[in-house]
């Protein structure tokens, strides 16, 4: 009997085939999979492909300290941002008449505080009258951001019969336009 120089079983070939596609296919089924679970909103395209709503503006996220980035002379990246949000607010809200513009949302942490505060004052700068209202009763952080207290305001008007809106309201440290309650 004669023997060949290479083995007849295992087949180096075919085992080195199937190692290459199952190291791409397990990596690749569990990446599609965990995409088609993710219900988390990571892009703009998320939401558009979600819902039907025009979208005004992005912001990103703050790396500063600091809870107020929009001022008079602030040209860093999110307070342009900021400003370019304050543009196309024009073409959906009514001129010469009140608007309000509520910002909620189901989770703390998310930036409402950080959005009202830095769009009043964008609006502020405009020469717009602004009032913010904060009616987080639990955990204020409006008020806290703003440097004000949080003693005082919106629940003790509702409760009382004395306290006149006037009362209530508090000015802003950055600008004569915005006011707080």
């Amino acid at each position: 009997a004669r023997a060949n120089i290479n083995p007849y079983k295992p087949n180096k070939m075919v085992y080195y085939l199937a190692g290459i596609a199952l190291g791409l296919l397990i990596p690749g089924a569990f990446l599609y999979i965990k995409e088609l679970l993710n219900v988390k909103i990571l892009n703009k395209d998320d939401i558009v492909k979600g819902v039907s709503v025009g979208i005004l503006g992005e912001i990103g996220n703050n790396a500063n300290a600091t809870s107020l980035v929009v001022t008079n002379n602030s040209r860093s990246n999110i307070s342009e941002q900021f400003r370019a949000l304050r543009t196309n607010l024009q073409f959906v809200l009514q001129p010469n008449q009140s608007n309000v513009i509520l910002l909620t949302s189901s989770m703390s942490g998310e930036g409402k505080s950080f959005i009202c505060a830095n769009l009043a004052s964008v609006l502020a700068l405009s020469d717009k009258k602004v009032c913010m209202i904060e009616l987080d009763l639990r955990k204020p952080k409006l008020s806290v951001s703003l440097g004000s207290d949080h003693n005082f305001g919106y629940t003790n008007y509702v409760v009382s019969n004395t306290i006149s809106v006037a009362d209530i309201i508090k000015p802003t440290f950055f600008s004569e336009n915005c006011s707080f309650i």
